[in-house]
């Protein structure tokens, strides 16, 4: 079980050491109007690209759980030690375009990585939890393993119940010819934030490798970031835009009805909340288009569409107002499951500022409903019209037997009882948490809750 004390100290390390990193965990731990849809990953720092050390001239470099500083952002040793590797040495999973790797174990035997929270699950939606495990080809035991955790902020378990450490044993490989295999669980958003955990249960010295962690919302939508597009779209040029003229489905999973889109790129405009490439704007040519995707989707059932806009800004010396019309429908019937118009206005933005806001729209399928139909079109005049990222439609679900999966342990009423860890003597007051972290509101609570319930129980 992650410890509610090494968690308060990861938290007040990282106001001191990081304040960056602070302001992240604040916007990720609390609800808040603008821009909050699911980003590609809602682990920060799951690929452990980002680090906070000179690696010098050796392949690998322990990191211990002796203090509370952390050289893997986001990341603490919370027991035992772990191993950072050198990707040009220890060959990464295919297609991963990485430059580090974690092994489980180090030269004093296994240990466990805690992640600070990461993006809050949505309750009732549906994540995968998946990364990739190899053996360590240096030595060890045959078989390796590593236990996944989840818990929420109480120490509530989020995990399925009774799921088994994933095991590897590729004995006969060798540092560049490493048989990376990946591994996922399903998991229930509890709109708690969530601590996740690897633990390696090998003793001695070698241990299993990892790599690229990820929590991604199950979306119905394919394509929702319009990442993946036909090589014969040049997205690269920062002065022309790509243009696509309707009907067009260039972009895959969408269709281009009417009118003419332009495809641009994060290189130009801030990005949305997805951190991704390409973002569409849906007016080009002084022409507003209808986009639209149709997915595969269960009747009778309800369903929260999620997508952020903006309008785009870059329009020289004159505002772009006007509104994006979204309408879902459900096949065959055809019945308009939602129809809503969305208000944009760019006064006060700019492309290094957009204004991104996430909408949030719910709908319910009808009993003869097998698919649906969500469309987006602009009522905007002119070239520049709405701009339009990170769609994404996620079941309502109320446990994980719902969608076939294995259910999850049903989560206490009250936060269970917390023992204080022997190397804390006295517990910290909550005006003490008060007076060092007042300075970031947001942050604030969460710092509060936690010191409050463990000094509680204590």
């Amino acid at each position: 079980m992650v410890n509610p004390w090494l968690l308060l100290r990861m938290c007040l390390h990282v106001c001191f050491e990081h304040p960056s990193l602070c302001i992240l965990l604040a916007l990720c731990t609390q609800k808040m109007d603008g821009a909050y849809c699911d980003p590609s990953n809602l682990v920060q720092n799951g690929d452990f690209q980002v680090q906070s050390f000179l690696f010098g001239s050796y392949p690998t470099m322990d990191v211990i759980s002796s203090g509370i500083r952390t050289l893997m952002p986001f990341w603490v040793a919370a027991a035992g030690g772990f191993q950072v590797l050198d990707a040009t040495v220890f060959v990464p999973p295919p297609g991963l375009n990485a430059s580090f790797l974690i092994h489980m174990n180090y030269r004093s035997g296994p240990g466990e990585l805690v992640s600070m929270p990461i993006y809050t699950l949505r309750e009732g939606a549906i994540y995968t939890v998946s990364f990739f495990i190899a053996d360590n080809p240096d030595g060890g035991p045959v078989a390796k393993a590593v236990r996944l955790g989840l818990q929420d902020i109480y120490g509530r378990n989020v995990a399925p119940p009774g799921l088994s450490p994933f095991v590897v044993s590729n004995s006969s490989t060798t540092r560049n010819s490493i048989l990376w295999q990946p591994v996922s669980c399903n998991v229930r958003g509890t709109g708690v934030p969530t601590i996740l955990s690897l633990s390696s249960l090998t003793p001695g010295s070698y241990g299993a490798l990892v790599a690229n962690l990820q929590v991604n919302l199950q979306s119905m939508i394919e394509n929702g970031s319009f990442e993946n597009v036909d090589p014969q779209i040049q997205i690269n040029n920062l002065t022309y835009f790509a243009e696509l003229t309707g009907p067009s489905s260039l972009i895959r999973h969408w269709v281009v009805e009417t009118g003419v889109i332009k495809i641009a790129t994060a290189a130009r405009y801030q990005a949305s909340t997805d951190n991704t490439a390409i973002l569409l704007d849906l007016n080009a040519e002084n022409s507003p288009a209808t986009i639209s995707n149709i997915f595969s989707a269960r009747s009778n059932t309800d369903y929260t569409l999620l997508f952020d806009t903006a309008a785009n800004p870059e329009r020289n010396f004159q505002l772009v107002i006007g509104q994006l019309v979204v309408t879902v429908q459900g096949l065959p019937s055809t019945n308009y499951l939602l129809s809503e118009t969305v208000n944009l206005d760019s006064t006060s933005f700019s492309i290094d500022s957009i204004g991104w806001v996430t909408m949030a729209m719910e709908f319910k399928t009808f009993k003869d409903d097998f698919q649906v139909k969500v469309t987006f079109r602009s009522k905007i005049a002119g070239s520049f019209g709405p701009l339009l990222d990170n769609v994404q439609v996620f079941e309502n679900t109320k446990s994980l037997k719902s969608t076939n999966e294995t259910k999850l342990i049903g989560i206490p009423n009250t936060p269970p009882t917390i023992t204080t860890p022997t190397y804390i003597s006295t517990p910290t007051t909550t005006s003490i948490a008060f007076k060092i972290a007042c300075p970031l509101s947001t942050y604030l609570v969460t710092l509060l809750l936690l010191t409050f319930t463990c000094y509680k129980v204590s």
